[in-house]
């Protein structure tokens, strides 16, 4: 850990993070192959399946290093599961349960450092990635926090189990924050007529998608593009 001088009396600050502050975060979950052999997984993670979103709220920070945040599971029905607890972010933790929040400007290096657009704002990155040995059962982990705050961005787990070559299921979780009070885009300008409008709301340099999904999602639109052109049905008509 990095000690750093403060003055006396003054407690140090070193979580990014104060009372008040808060992030919500979208969840999704799936499954391809062989699901049963990823039922386990399922079930872990089962308390997030089909649900609206998850807030985070902070609470305190006491003497600059304890963080206490409330987790809230917001269902679609409108009911919220929370759950509440205090985080020392200059505490040790290990890379396989790392904590949601971290010291701002976490000092070691952990997998990359890396620049990203959320919310129209460019953020430091400080990620991690976990893989496992392969074998019968390999995992890929990957998590990001925001350097400046020590705030988590994202997660992306990727389990997969290989029961032989013809048999292999896997579960994805992902859980991507979607909005905060942390930072905030400059007030937009009025865009120039030979200027093209940015899209709006989250934007991520980083896209973490399936190939699988990615191409099912690309072939269909192609094929149906195909239909609506206009010599597809020009040749249909011919045909008929």
């Amino acid at each position: 850990m990095l000690f750093m001088p403060q003055v006396a009396g003054t407690p140090l600050q070193v979580a990014g993070v104060k009372a008040g502050d808060w992030a919500n975060y979208d969840v999704s979950q799936h499954v391809t192959g062989n699901a049963t052999l990823v039922q386990g997984y399922v079930d872990i993670y089962g308390a997030y399946a089909n649900i609206r979103y998850v807030s985070l709220n902070v609470t305190q920070v006491l003497d600059g290093t304890n963080v206490s945040l409330t987790l809230g599971i917001h269902h679609a029905d409108g009911t919220i599961i929370s759950s509440s607890s205090t985080i020392n972010v200059t505490a040790d933790w290990q890379p396989e349960n790392p904590p949601i929040v971290m010291m701002k400007n976490y000092p070691p290096t952990l997998s990359s450092v890396t620049t990203g657009v959320f919310f129209n704002v460019s953020r430091t990155i400080n990620n991690l990635i976990v893989n496992s040995p392969m074998g019968r059962v390999s995992s890929a982990l990957r998590y990001s926090w925001d350097k400046e705050t020590g705030l988590l961005l994202r997660q992306l787990f990727l389990y997969t189990v290989d029961e032989n070559e013809t048999n292999t299921g896997t579960f994805t979780y992902s859980f991507v924050m979607t909005g905060t009070s942390l930072w905030h885009a400059p007030p937009n300008t009025p865009p120039s007529k030979n200027s093209p409008v940015s899209p709006s709301g989250p934007q991520f340099i980083e896209i973490y998608a399936l190939a699988g999904v990615l191409g099912s999602l690309i072939l269909g639109v192609v094929a149906y593009g195909l239909r609506r052109s206009p010599e597809a049905k020009r040749l249909h008509r011919k045909s008929t």
